[in-house]
């Protein structure tokens, strides 16, 4: 083997660790994180059950509320403890929506379910809570991005 073939081979070797690929000098950077998570005590369904416990508006980066968006927050007992978020926007045709759950100030764990829909997202659980803290994320891209992110939600 020649030198250069060895070279080749060790750039293609880093470049595909780092997520990235470099065609004739064109980099290419690699896809974007997947629309749908579920970890480990993570669900996504087409509605929450229990009770809705809170409820709030979306905002853009200027504090602007979204006109008619929601994020919609609910709890049940059902396996050792439920959190379910729904993100509603209340207007015809299709917008880009997510709405993403996980225990308070970790992100390894969860669910997260994005993309274009009508009127609401999927309900997104988090099973096993109790009465832990948990965080959120709420987002709407509807001629600008509105979003509501909350890093501790229910803690004593």
């Amino acid at each position: 083997m020649s030198q250069r073939t060895i070279k080749s081979q060790r750039t293609i070797k880093v470049a595909g660790a780092l997520g990235v690929l470099a065609i004739s000098g064109t980099v290419l950077s690699a896809p974007a994180m997947a629309d749908e998570y579920v970890g480990p005590n993570g669900s996504i369904s087409a509605a929450c059950s229990g009770k809705q416990i809170a409820t709030g508006r979306l905002y853009d980066a200027k504090g602007t509320a979204h006109a008619t968006a929601r994020w919609r927050l609910y709890s049940s007992a059902a396996k050792g403890g439920t959190r379910c978020l729904q993100v509603w926007d209340g207007t015809t045709g299709s917008h880009t929506m997510a709405a993403m759950i996980r225990p308070a100030e970790q992100f390894h764990d969860g669910a997260k379910k994005a993309g274009p829909v009508k009127e609401k997202t999927s309900a997104v659980s988090l099973t096993g809570v109790g009465k832990q803290c948990i965080g959120f994320t709420a987002e709407l891209t509807d001629r600008a991005f509105y979003q509501r992110n909350v890093n501790s939600y229910g803690c004593n």
